[in-house]
């Protein structure tokens, strides 16, 4: 494991973002990197988590959320709408985005959302070690639940990578958002045109925009992303999200 060449890597290709690295991110990066190496050996978060892997193949790819939401992108959201400071991220896992945004995003309010314990406990272990306590919560639970609960339509932004099918994502994200807030989720640009046009239907009566793609200034993988973009424009429809069931059903 090397650590410090992970950061080197992470200083240098940053660069490309709008906002610059403290180090006090930068120290909060060191300890992630080192501590996802060490959990990975015991529960499996993520494939390969060699710290220089890690940041070249997702860091780097969930900074671009952050270049997004700091008004770095030319393509992304308007000045007056990055003002907003509270952040869902749904199945957030190995903290990817969610917790590289919080590192990232000092000003805003973060919840870490993850149905698996396992994965809940190393995103508390983090949380503590970081001393992110006072505006970052971890859940556990599942988002179609939360969705109907006290969190429903509380969220600026809603945040999620690598959880499933655009559709799926957009059904739990949407009537968890403020109209006027967004969801910001990472795909690969192969999986998008057939996702969004099956996801066309539904956006309507779940109060959603139609989504804009936003080209990250980085590419980590030979698989071209980008960032999928959709605004909240109206109330979410009571109907939605249906039950797990159902929302499998549907978009398998």
């Amino acid at each position: 494991m090397n650590s410090s060449e992970a950061i080197k890597i992470l200083e240098e290709e940053s660069k490309a973002f709008s906002f610059a690295l403290t180090g006090t991110m930068i120290e909060r990066f060191q300890k992630y990197l080192e501590a996802l190496h060490s959990y990975n050996q015991k529960v499996n978060l993520v494939s390969n988590a060699d710290p220089v892997n890690v940041v070249k193949r997702h860091v780097l790819d969930c900074l671009a959320v952050a270049d997004i939401l700091t008004g770095g992108s030319a393509e992304g959201p308007t000045s007056d709408w990055v003002k907003h400071r509270n952040l869902l991220d749904i199945g957030s896992g190995a903290g990817l985005p969610g917790l590289i945004l919080a590192i990232a995003l000092e000003d805003y309010d973060v919840f870490l959302l993850d149905s698996v314990a396992k994965k809940t406990r190393f995103l508390q272990m983090m949380v503590d070690e970081l001393k992110l306590q006072d505006r970052v919560s971890v859940v556990t639970g599942r988002a179609e639940k939360e969705a109907r609960g006290a969190r429903r339509a509380t969220f600026d932004v809603v945040t999620s990578r690598a959880v499933g099918h655009l559709g799926l994502v957009s059904e739990l994200a949407m009537p968890l958002l403020k109209v006027g807030g967004r969801l910001l989720c990472l795909k690969s640009t192969n999986q998008c045109e057939a996702e969004l046009e099956d996801l066309k239907s539904l956006l309507k009566p779940m109060g959603a925009a139609s989504a804009e793609l936003i080209t990250p200034p980085i590419q980590v993988s030979e698989k071209e992303h980008v960032i999928v973009s959709i605004e909240k424009q109206k109330v979410t429809s009571d109907n939605y999200p249906r039950t797990w069931v159902e929302i499998i059903g549907h978009w398998k």
